[in-house]
């Protein structure tokens, strides 16, 4: 059931996300944005309009893509494949919870409703630090696409790139280890691989805009 913003959000099981939209110039691409926790892998999706429809259009591409390459662990069951609770805020293309949560692969007893994929909750109003690693995350997207870029002219293969560096970047809050090398179980090189994901070599980490010079 969706809801408001509640500590037990902040319990993370290691297949929980926080999410967001990041925008280039009004009226063109943007990006929606996932961090997993409690690792901050970061993946990020190029949408044509920052809107319900290519949101929703997103999650259902990484529902499919989830389904397909996430290792199955023991005793699970129901959305095994997809995330588990996913934390947002409340901005117009986030509304449709009901289409966010929805998995595109239903099962005879769950009915018209089908099978839930994941539980989206919202932010209070005006209270961004209630998802703090995902605007953490943002800080250091920025470094490599500050504000005002255009992202009309970037590509998934770019945007991938940009969250490969982005992962394999250590981090204090993970004891000096990189968001790859916490990774959670089932998080595997087959799913990194069909996220588009490759992990960077420490001294080859750059967080710059001239990473998309290259």
């Amino acid at each position: 059931m969706t809801g408001n913003y509640d500590q037990k959000c902040l319990t993370y099981t290691g297949w929980d996300i926080e999410f967001d939209t990041v925008i280039g110039r009004i009226g063109g691409k943007a990006l929606l944005t996932i961090v997993l926790l409690p690792s901050s892998i970061l993946i990020a999706r190029l949408l044509d309009k920052k809107d319900q429809k290519h949101v929703i259009a997103e999650f259902d591409r990484l529902e499919r893509i989830l389904k397909n390459n996430r290792k199955r662990q023991k005793g699970e069951g129901g959305n095994w494949w997809f995330f588990t609770t996913a934390l947002t805020d409340r901005g117009s293309e986030m509304t449709d919870f009901k289409c966010l949560e929805r998995s595109l692969f239903p099962i005879e007893e769950h009915g018209d409703e089908g099978l839930k994929r994941c539980e989206v909750y919202y932010c209070d109003a005006y209270s961004s630090w209630q998802k703090p690693h995902i605007e953490e995350l943002h800080t250091l997207l920025r470094r490599v696409l500050p504000k005002k870029s255009w992202f009309d002219h970037l590509t998934q293969k770019e945007i991938n790139l940009i969250c490969s560096h982005i992962n394999s970047y250590s981090r204090e809050s993970l004891k000096g280890a990189t968001p790859f090398q916490v990774a959670p179980s089932g998080f595997t090189d087959r799913l990194m691989y069909a996220l588009g994901l490759q992990r960077i070599d420490a001294d080859d980490v750059k967080l710059m805009p001239s990473l998309l010079d290259q």
